[in-house]
């Protein structure tokens, strides 16, 4: 029994498995519980044309089965004590988002670094595509984001803090520059820079 992810991964793992090998021997199918719940019912009646053809494998969905969503979920996990996954992802996926991105930097540098090295070895053979974002670069983001020194307020906590050491040169390169003096700067709710410190720039 299986739970989804990357099914080439899966594919893998499961045409070397003893079990899997024994079942197909037999002319059994591998049962694999799929993580839908009960508002993705579409996903599974647009699958079940393939299941059916599917020789090696028996799909089940226990969660629509169950009426389950993400709360009732989220409730089981709780009241078994286990702590609730985060977002199920690769570490070096072309679908993150930047802030996603940022976290990684901040959080996880060794899969960060890991996800760069991967965007490296491949550059020298890419053509229209940039790096791990399809049309722009992982690193190079990063890097710009580190150098534009963004306001601490501007991302939450979890983003990548180092870029809040300088604030000062984040406000001068910031569109919303001359916008931003004409307001009250005694008012925005900074944590790293006084107001004081901006009242000077020019």
């Amino acid at each position: 029994m299986f739970f989804e992810a990357q099914s080439w991964t899966q594919e893998k793992y499961c045409n070397h498995d003893p079990g899997c090998l024994a079942a197909w021997e037999h002319d059994e199918r591998v049962v694999k519980f799929i993580g839908f719940d009960v508002g993705e019912e579409q996903r599974r009646d647009h699958a079940i044309v393939y299941d059916m053809q599917d020789r090696k494998y028996k799909k089940e969905y226990p969660m629509i089965d169950w009426g389950w969503g993400r709360d009732e979920c989220i409730a089981t996990i709780k009241k078994a004590g286990l702590p609730l996954p985060g977002k199920s992802s690769c570490f070096f996926c072309p679908a993150m988002k930047r802030n996603e991105i940022r976290t990684l930097y901040h959080q996880h540098r060794d899969l960060y670094d890991r996800a760069i090295a991967i965007e490296n070895a491949a550059k020298p053979n890419l053509i229209t595509v940039k790096g791990l974002g399809r049309d722009w670069s992982w690193q190079e983001f990063v890097e710009a984001d580190k150098n534009q020194m963004a306001m601490c307020w501007m991302f939450p906590g979890n983003d990548m803090t180092s870029s809040h050491s300088r604030p000062e040169k984040a406000f001068n390169m910031c569109p919303l520059k001359t916008r931003l003096k004409t307001i009250v700067l005694s008012s925005f709710p900074l944590r790293c820079q006084t107001a004081q410190n901006f009242t000077s720039l020019g």
